[in-house]
């Protein structure tokens, strides 16, 4: 989520995001699922068969992962609203 936005904002808003590897995030919030395949060469691709964006619904989108022990990294190279280059990260670790 943004760390920036504030209290009084409703999910009616929205933020654009400039890049076509990324969705259009609703408060700064996004959120999908969908299949997957995982790569030989470090990447997993995502179909997004839902999502909290209704454009984001069949995009597919291939980003790089990486396992580090319980962790698995998923990394985005993207551009800010600013249209500086960002990489957003997703970390999910293992916890049983």
């Amino acid at each position: 989520m943004r760390r920036d936005r504030g209290s009084a904002e409703c999910v009616a808003e929205r933020s654009p995001v400039g890049s076509a590897n990324n969705s259009g995030a609703i408060n700064g919030y996004d959120a999908y699922f969908g299949r997957y395949t995982v790569g030989a060469d470090g990447t997993v691709t995502q179909e997004l068969v839902g999502a909290l964006s209704p454009g984001d619904v069949g995009k597919v989108v291939t980003r790089r992962f990486q396992t580090n022990g319980a962790e698995l990294v998923i990394d985005l190279e993207t551009t800010a609203s600013d249209g500086e280059l960002v990489t957003r990260t997703l970390r999910w670790q293992r916890v049983a």
